[in-house]
C-alpha cells in the first residue's frame, strides 16, 4: 500500500501501518513576487514553501495498538529540522520536510483515519541518486553535453582540476540560458578550483577564492546542456556533481 519513508524510516513497515489514502499530494506548486524597498517587483517569481497535505490512515488489533503505533510514528516525525519525505509512489525522489501536523479520528475501534502534513521549505524535491561525472579537458575550447532529468534548473557543484600550473582567466558557461562564470586567478598543477552553484562559493584547495571571480554561477536546465569551458589548456578535467531538481 502506498506509504511514506521519512528520515529513513520505512512508515509502512508493522510498527507503524501507515497508508497514504489520497491521490499523490506533491503536484502542486505557486510562484509568488514580492515587492522590494524600491516599490518595484523582484524580476523573478519568488517559490514559498510548499505544503504536502495527504491523508493517512493506521490499522490495528485494538484501540490501544492503534495508539500505540501513532506514538511510534510520532517519535519518528517530531524532528527538529526538516528531514528527507519520500513518497513511495515518487521514490526517485525526495523533500526536506518538516512534520507539520497529524490529526484524525477513529471510524472504527480497529482503524485510525486523519490528515499528514508537512512544510517544504525548499519547495523542490531532488533525485534520489546524484549524478556525477568527470570529463577530460582534451580541447580548448571544450563543450560538454550535460543531460538533467529533473523538470527544474539544478544547481552543480563543478571541479576544475588543473592538469598543469595555469595563470590566465578561465570561463565557464552553459550556452542555452546565457550564464557565464569566470575565475582570473593562478591554478597550480594538480590544484582543484571548486564553484558551488548553490551556495554561491567558490575555493581553491581549501581556501576561498571569492576575489578573483565574476559572472554568474551557471545552473542546469532540464534537458540537454551544453557546457564550455574556454582558456583552460587540454590537460585539465572538469567534475559535475548535481542532484535533478522537480517541481
Amino acid at each position: 500500500m502506498p506509504s511514506i519513508t521519512y528520515n529513513g524510516v520505512d512508515l509502512s513497515a508493522a510498527t507503524y501501518d501507515l497508508v497514504v489514502t489520497t491521490s499523490d499530494p506533491s503536484a502542486q506548486l505557486v510562484s509568488e513576487s514580492f515587492q522590494l524597498l524600491t516599490k518595484s517587483y523582484s524580476p523573478e517569481g519568488k517559490f514559498p514553501p510548499k505544503s504536502l497535505v495527504m491523508g493517512v490512515s493506521v490499522t490495528g488489533t485494538s484501540r490501544a495498538d492503534i495508539e500505540s503505533k501513532l506514538d511510534s510514528i510520532k517519535a519518528v516525525l517530531n524532528q527538529r529540522m526538516s528531514k528527507k519525505l519520500i513518497l513511495s509512489t515518487l521514490s526517485d525522489r525526495y523533500w526536506m520536510a518538516r512534520f507539520q501536523g497529524l490529526s484524525g479520528s477513529y471510524p472504527s475501534p480497529t482503524m485510525f483515519r486523519g490528515t499528514l502534513s508537512f512544510t517544504c521549505f525548499d519547495p523542490f524535491a531532488y533525485a534520489v541518486t546524484e549524478s556525477d561525472d568527470t570529463y577530460d579537458l582534451d580541447a580548448d575550447p571544450k563543450v560538454i553535453t550535460v543531460t538533467s532529468e529533473g523538470s527544474a534548473d539544478s544547481e552543480p557543484i563543478l571541479y576544475l582540476k588543473a592538469g598543469e600550473a595555469w595563470d590566465a582567466s578561465v570561463s565557464i558557461s552553459n550556452a542555452g540560458i546565457g550564464m557565464v562564470f569566470e575565475y582570473s586567478g593562478a591554478i597550480a598543477d594538480g590544484h582543484t578550483l571548486i564553484i558551488n552553484c548553490q551556495s554561491w562559493y567558490v575555493s581553491l584547495d581549501g581556501s576561498t577564492a571569492m576575489a578573483d571571480i565574476s559572472g554568474q554561477f551557471p545552473v542546469l536546465k532540464p534537458g540537454a546542456n551544453s557546457i564550455s569551458v574556454v582558456g583552460f589548456g587540454v590537460l585539465g578535467t572538469l567534475r559535475i556533481r548535481y542532484r535533478a531538481r522537480f517541481i
